[in-house]
């Protein structure tokens, strides 16, 4: 993970990983047999700054990240950017996403 890993997820079935990096990415890894994680996805769309929170939604269809500046959500059935630029300009960094 580029800059280093800053924040984790993992879906309620425990299939999909996503790890945010200190290169303002978002790497989506499917959990494999044995523990193995296999890259699906990298989200290059996001946050300028490090990713410092993850979170899914309770049904797995969302996920929201987020930076020093901003919140975003992704449709993760095709990983695309769902809304963007609604929550910004926070005042410090976001260090926690809750359901």
């Amino acid at each position: 993970v580029g800059g280093g890993p800053v924040s984790v997820a993992v879906d309620n079935e425990e299939k999909v990983v996503v790890v945010g990096g200190g290169d303002g990415k978002v790497r989506v890894f499917e959990l494999e047999g044995g523990g193995t994680l296999r890259e699906k996805e990298v989200l290059e769309d996001c946050p300028t700054a490090n990713v410092t929170a993850l979170a899914f939604s309770p049904d797995g269809d969302l996920l929201a990240t987020g930076d020093a500046k901003e919140v975003r959500v992704y449709n993760t059935k095709d990983w695309t950017v769902c809304i963007k630029g609604r929550w910004q300009f926070h005042t410090s960094k976001i260090t926690a996403l809750g359901e």
